[in-house]
């Protein structure tokens, strides 16, 4: 071992017998030393610990959209596009009958849905009770609609046009050919006479809003006289000689017709809006001018007036038979002036073979072309892009004709909205 290494083991040594001898005379005394022992008899609790509360995010929740009100939508707007109108595609499809009663399955609000079935279930209830014993299973049999039937001869007329709905149900009407009583304006308008129902309840609502409608009044603009214009559009309606007039405010009404008492205890539905027409009336009713409906159903569907004006039938001076003329006598969309021109043109035309002109001889019966639609260059350009004359027949085939030579022309092909002509 080296000397160094001697040395080192030497200090370390005499380092440990000093460190143990000064330990031991630390301990050694004259007193007993008690030790006294820890106390395990009480329970030994750990200290709680605490962590930082959660830190949560507060709740997002949506604003509620507040819909406008009705008052919003009375306001006459400074223009409306009148060419067209806002309806749905598919009608046979905007409602059903489930456990007796009519329920609408077209909107995309289905709260709102909600809402106004249950006012249909409340109507044909009060329908149901109004009628007391009368019984209508054979009516409804006679309908040959399977809904009339499954609704236990109720029969719907559902309206919606341009922001605004109508549903009339009612107890005592025939339903003709099975038709189903839905369409952007009510079926019952093709029929040219007196209606007559039994019982029935209407309902009315303004889509856009969500409001139910209690009065006739706020389907106009807030600055019209309905009265007036309503008194006027049925004159225009029954050609000066209606059978009804609503006196007062109606209880009963819809987008296109009143149901007026009638002595007899039941209601007379009065027109103040023609099929023919296109529902130019009442030019202050809010549903007669175009209002879109898109975000209110995915069945929503514009579409353009097939017919700018009214025609109307000839009345023989001679021997009083009504026969063939069709002419145009009312347009909210041409002048008087304009009018006269279109007529001039009709005469003309009818020299050419155009439908629309019967030959009358007195006294003799008048033949009957079933349904005839005439077109004018206007309204043609606007749906098939052709500057010319034409009419639809029975079989709802088209015949053009030239506007300068008044002679036919034949339809090639078709190519979209467009006709190619030969």
């Amino acid at each position: 071992m080296s000397f160094a290494r001697k040395h080192v083991t030497s200090i370390l040594t005499s380092a440990l017998l000093i460190t143990a001898s000064v330990s031991f005379s630390g301990c050694r005394s004259d007193q007993n030393i008690n030790v006294k022992p820890e106390d395990y008899s009480s329970p030994v609790t750990d200290t709680p610990v605490t962590t930082a509360p959660e830190i949560t995010e507060p709740a997002v929740t949506e604003p509620e959209i507040k819909l406008p009100d009705i008052s919003t939508v009375r306001v006459r707007p400074e223009e409306t596009e009148d060419a067209k109108y806002s309806s749905l595609s598919d009608f046979e499809s905007c409602f059903t009958v489930k456990d007796g009663y009519y329920q609408l399955c077209f909107l995309e609000d289905k709260e709102f849905e909600d809402r106004i079935n249950a006012d249909i279930k409340d109507a044909v209830n009060k329908l149901k009770s109004d009628r007391g014993e009368d019984d209508y299973s054979y009516e409804a049999s006679r309908s040959h609609s399977k809904n009339v039937i499954d609704a236990g001869g109720i029969m719907a007329d559902i309206i919606i046009r341009n922001g605004f709905l109508s549903v009339m149900l009612e107890y005592g009407y025939y339903e003709p050919y099975g038709t189903e009583l839905a369409g952007s304006y009510s079926n019952l308008l093709k029929d040219k006479n007196t209606i007559y129902f039994d019982y029935a309840v209407t309902l009315n609502y303004e889509l856009t809003t969500q409001a139910k409608i209690n009065s006739i009044s706020e389907m106009f603009y807030n600055d019209a006289d309905w009265s007036q214009d309503i008194t006027s559009a049925v004159y225009k309606e029954y050609h000066g000689n209606p059978s009804f007039l609503p006196e007062g405010e109606p209880e009963l009404f819809t987008l296109d017709y009143i149901l007026v008492p009638t002595e007899d205890g039941d209601y007379a539905a009065v027109r103040y809006n023609s099929s023919d027409l296109n529902l130019s009336y009442c030019s202050d009713m809010i549903a007669s001018h175009y209002r879109s409906m898109a975000g209110i159903s995915s069945l929503v569907s514009d579409s353009i007036y097939e017919m700018y004006t009214q025609s109307s039938i000839e009345t023989c001076p001679n021997c009083g038979f009504n026969y063939i003329h069709l002419r145009f006598d009312t347009s909210r969309f041409y002048s008087d002036d304009e009018l006269i021109q279109m007529n001039r043109e009709l005469e003309t035309l009818y020299d050419h073979g155009f439908m629309g002109r019967e030959n009358h001889e007195c006294n003799s019966l008048r033949s009957n072309y079933g349904t005839v639609r005439q077109y004018n260059p206007e309204s043609n350009k606007r749906n098939f892009g052709i500057d010319l004359w034409s009419y639809s027949d029975k079989e709802n085939k088209l015949y053009f004709f030239d506007p300068n030579s008044y002679e036919r022309r034949k339809a090639r092909n078709r190519t979209g909205d467009r006709l190619e002509l030969a």
